[in-house]
């Protein structure tokens, strides 16, 4: 086709519409068909549960190739002794008649030996583990040496602490020294070290459950230290409150109610919760103060409760609880049995609900055991209570057992969730005293191969042995998963423990890690992006909310001029967060703003978001309070490594001795200990973008800018800025040799993966079209559409929330609940009538009673207003955003946020009155009543959101098939449907002759 064309494209997540037309926008033919059509596709989802399954994936792997090759070193002296060993273990999952051997037992099948034997011996593996413990002069079958072995790496223990001793058990001193060093750096009195005694020998205490632990320690300590009580609260397993626990937190009034235990929730899990809430430094008095709680679980499992003592193997405290667990069981039947015989058979032999065979997921049906789902050990001990309710109290056994109970120690399972405070340490302690026990016996294990390690040191190296996460998966395939760099000789070998350090290059797989870690930056796609712990990145941050700080409406350097300097160095240069108090404090002591007049100070709501906590850090570890250009680039550098390297503590103190030797030894030990976490959006090179002379004529960069101008990045890059110039010619230079578009280009892009898809499929699209039509289009219409919400479900009705907060009230029995009882569940899906209820009948604005007639049969006096402005950000919560008011109050309000303090002040006490009983939610009384306007970060934030799936994806794909067809112009149509074009007069204005471009790409979707 040699005659122009113009393009229309109706854009969603799914899905893109298209027709071709000429100039007159008529529908253009290509190969005797009509030339539109639409291009469906699945809507990209994130990749987090593929990826998290793809791990998994991987784990089991490399569990399947260690197994392999234990059994690959048992296997000559196993098949000596019993050739079908493996292949029984294999068909252990099958029936008799599908395994490959049939042999009636699993494991052994001697005339002498077989698996009832072996059971009645060892009734758990840790009965075989103790035997190979303590027997030392006996020698065992090597079979049953090959499944103590093998049970040791099905559970090889958690590798959280890597440089525990070999005894596994975590020195309580240190983490106490620890804890105390943690409390001296953000000013906090020490204490824990001193208590040490009591700490190790309360929480060591069997016969105390988790609230007598706690009193216990509170008596020991100074009651008087609410922060020091939450901490006991927290090590004893027990709930505690945020606010309390870190009192200069800054909190906004639901925040304040925010509370956690590390017996419901993980470390990792309590921490993503928690956010920017604390400071990194609070943050790691939580890791310690967990590794407190573990050790006192762990203590727990590893106590002999006749002697007090410690066990000196972990499959000792094995052995212990189950003989304990099968006393306790003898005597809870033998009292069944006499004061409640009828519930005996329930209880013990049926499956029923929380009862004892549920409670361990399995029972006896005749001679055929069943296996289901497992009761909670709180809902069996509640069953338990139930059963002993009969039995008088003068039943000693009934006392002890409700004690036990108290404890949660009573029928204690040898799995459970306590396995997981086991370090991999005391496992590994268990398997080198058994392999030692038995070399003597077994030869075997004493030969060495062509590595040069013998039989039980390749056990142990497989054992201990991960893969560096830098490192990555070890088999490169096509798919590109893969990055780990191979030695020369090494490229295909199989990759070993102990030939790991010859075949694979750590340096270069690190390097090519760093590599695909690093993202590029937002407005320079060349340049990959900064850590957000970095100096400059924080130094960005600060001042980008900085800047904005007004008091009475003005500047801070109104007040006095570099004023914005001496607080970015007084009060953010101590790297601790910093609240709106701490900057009303510290500018009335310094008589910046009156003592005891009240001032109005905006553009911060309650506290600032970024810190300078880097700076800190480094400031006390070289003792230094400004740094040189040289430092200042070696803590860039240490900041980016172990960020990369953070978890590889070797790999990281070997690169930064390497490149900076004159760190002493202490310093180093002090930087390994730091944790930083996430990279930021923007580059160096952005950051040090110059785009303006300052008032000498020298050429000035952004953060300058930043700096000596209280303009934030976005009043930096308006559209006719020296800065903006200078950015789109950088960007230029950089898309020059650009004439293809790949998949991966995107993959450096801020987009959501909807969005990616969305692009590309687009770009994939015109390519094709433009293709079949032998040249580019003239003009390309862009229209873009979002993707449907997806349904959300409401598991409580709104009439029934309503019922239920009038009954609060005391109005239940008033004429507002006889109303309500008139309307149906279905009723409230129409937004006036919940809104009417929910506000109590009444005007949100005024207060004055609404009409409930008018407002359903012939309203034209009521709207439903948004709190927060529709033009700021899109939000049709009617939870949290959505009120009802009269036509007059909304028009008076118009979009200003927040509400009229005259509104606020007269409405403010009704507000409350909503709030208090669940009329309204806790975040519509925020917005209500809030005095701030939004912070530029704010805002920012709310176009981010907004934007991710329209605008944003609109200029993506633009900007590429620009690069795809030069000389196409790119017409923009505001985002809708048609009829609302035609009633907005919205179209271009070549448009308006013919709506042929957008009617063919709408009914392409139908």
């Amino acid at each position: 086709m040699n005659k122009p064309y113009y393009l229309g494209l109706d854009i969603g997540t799914s899905s893109i519409g298209w027709a071709l037309t000429d100039q007159n926008y008529e529908l253009i033919r290509l190969k005797g068909k009509d030339a539109w059509g639409s291009r469906l596709f699945q809507e990209a989802e994130t990749a987090q549960e593929r990826r998290m399954e793809r791990t998994k994936r991987r784990q089991q792997q490399r569990e399947k190739s260690r197994l392999k090759e234990l059994q690959r070193i048992f296997s000559k002296p196993i098949q000596e002794h019993d050739e079908n060993f493996f292949q029984r273990l294999e068909d252990s999952p099958f029936i008799l008649e599908h395994k490959k051997v049939s042999d009636k037992f699993t494991l052994f099948n001697d005339s002498d030996f077989t698996d009832k034997d072996f059971y009645e011996l060892y009734p758990t593996i840790s009965h075989l583990n103790c035997a190979l413990l303590t027997e030392r002069e006996k020698p065992f079958d090597v079979r049953l040496l090959f499944l103590a072995v093998h049970q040791k790496f099905k559970h090889r223990g958690h590798f959280l602490n890597e440089g525990l001793s070999v005894e596994g058990m975590n020195p309580l001193s240190s983490i106490l020294a620890e804890l105390d060093n943690l409390m001296e750096e953000i000013g906090e009195v020490q204490f824990f070290v001193q208590l040490q005694p009591e700490i190790e020998k309360i929480l060591s205490d069997q016969a105390l459950n988790s609230a007598e632990k706690k009193d216990a320690l509170k008596k020991a300590t100074d009651q008087k230290n609410k922060q020091l009580q939450e901490m006991v609260k927290l090590i004893c397993g027990l709930t505690s409150k945020l606010k309390t626990l870190f009192p200069d937190a800054s909190l906004d009034d639901e925040e304040n109610s925010i509370s956690f235990s590390f017996k419901e929730k993980g470390i990792d899990t309590v921490l993503s919760e928690l956010g920017n809430l604390i400071s990194e430094d609070q943050q790691e008095i939580l890791v310690n103060l967990h590794r407190l709680y573990d050790w006192s679980q762990l203590i727990q499992i590893m106590k002999d409760d006749s002697t007090g003592k410690t066990f000196e193997y972990l499959s000792q405290a094995r052995v212990a609880a189950y003989e304990k667990h099968k006393e306790e069981l003898r005597e809870l039947k033998k009292l069944v049995k006499k004061y409640n015989p009828e519930s005996y058979r329930k209880f013990f032999r049926e499956m029923n609900e929380n009862n004892y065979s549920h409670y361990i997921g399995s029972t006896m049906d005749g001679k055929k055991r069943i296996r289901t789902g497992k009761a909670s050990s709180s809902e069996f001990y509640k069953n338990v209570r139930r059963m002993l309710e009969p039995i008088p109290e003068t039943e000693h056994a009934k006392t002890r057992i409700l004690r036990e109970i108290d404890q949660e120690t009573y029928l204690q399972k040898q799995s459970g969730s306590l396995n997981s405070v086991i370090p991999m340490q005391l496992q590994l302690k268990e398997l080198k005293q058994i392999l030692l026990n038995q070399e003597k016996y077994h030869p075997f294990l004493l030969e060495k191969d062509e590595s040069g390690l013998s039989a039980s040191q390749r056990i142990i190296e497989l054992f201990v042995f991960r893969v560096p996460y830098y490192v990555g998966p070890l088999k490169n395939d096509c798919s590109g998963n893969g990055w780990a760099v191979r030695k020369q000789g090494f490229e295909n070998e199989k990759i070993y423990p102990w030939n790991f350090d010859e075949a694979i290059d750590r340096k270069a797989s690190a390097e090519e890690f760093i590599q695909r870690l690093l993202r590029s930056c937002t407005y320079l796609s060349d340049e990959t992006v900064l850590p957000t712990d970095s100096l400059l990145y924080q130094s960005f941050k600060v001042l980008n909310e900085l800047n904005k700080v007004k008091v009475n409406g003005q500047p801070l350097d109104v007040l006095k001029p570099g004023l914005r300097q001496e607080v970015y160095k007084n009060v953010f240069g101590r790297g601790n967060p910093v609240t709106l108090k701490a900057l009303e404090k510290y500018m009335v002591k310094n008589s910046y703003i009156p003592q005891n007049k009240k001032v109005l100070i905006t553009g911060v709501d309650g506290k600032f978001n970024n810190t300078l906590s880097s700076w800190k850090k480094f400031r006390t570890i070289l003792d230094k309070e400004e740094f040189t250009a040289a430092e200042s680039k070696m803590i860039e550098s240490i900041i980016q490594w172990s960020l990369v390297y953070g978890d590889s503590k070797d790999f990281l103190e070997e690169k930064i001795t390497e490149n900076y030797p004159d760190l002493s030894k202490k310093q180093v030990k002090r930087i390994l200990g730091l944790k930083f976490k996430d990279w930021g959006k923007l580059s160096r090179a952005f950051l040090l973008l110059q785009g303006e002379k300052d008032s000498a004529g020298n050429d000035v960069s952004i953060i300058e800018a930043m700096w000596t101008t209280d303009r934030n990045l976005m009043e930096l890059l308006t559209a006719d800025s020296g800065f903006t110039k200078a950015l789109k010619m950088r960007q230029a230079d950089s898309k020059k040799n650009k004439t293809e578009l790949s998949a991966e280009d995107l993959d450096d892009l801020y987009l959501s993966p909807p969005v990616k898809r969305m692009v590309w499929q687009t770009c994939k699209l015109v390519k094709e079209v433009s293709n079949i039509a032998g040249e580019a289009p003239q003009k390309v219409f862009i229209e873009m559409a979002r993707g449907e919400d997806k349904e959300k479900k409401r598991t409580i009705s709104r009439k029934k929330q309503l019922e239920s907060s009038y009954q609060k009230t005391g109005v239940d029995k008033t004429n507002m609940c006889q109303e309500l009882q008139k309307f149906t569940d279905s009723d409230f899906q129409r937004r006036q009538l919940y809104l009417y209820f929910q506000q109590n009948g009444k005007d949100i604005y005024t207060g004055k009673p609404i009409d409930l007639d008018y407002l359903l049969h012939k309203n034209r006096i009521y709207d439903i207003d948004h709190i927060y402005p529709q033009s700021l950000v899109k939000d049709d919560s009617i939870e949290n955003n959505l009120v009802l008011t009269s036509r007059k109050s909304n028009q008076r309000k118009t979009d200003k946020y927040p509400i009229d303090p005259e509104i606020q002040n007269r409405m403010e006490f009704y507000w409350q009155f909503l709030r208090n009983h669940n009329l309204i939610s806790q975040e519509k009384y925020n917005r209500l009543t809030r005095k701030n306007s939004f912070t530029d970060q704010e805002l920012y934030g709310f176009v981010n959101r907004q934007l991710v799936e329209t605008r944003q994806g609109t200029k993506v794909i633009a900007n590429y098939l620009k690069v795809l067809f030069p000389e196409t112009e790119i017409v923009y149509v505001k985002a809708g449907n048609v009829a609302a074009f035609r009633r907005d007069n919205q179209f271009p204005k070549e448009l308006r002759k013919s709506n042929s471009i957008f009617n063919a790409t709408h009914n392409s979707h139908n």
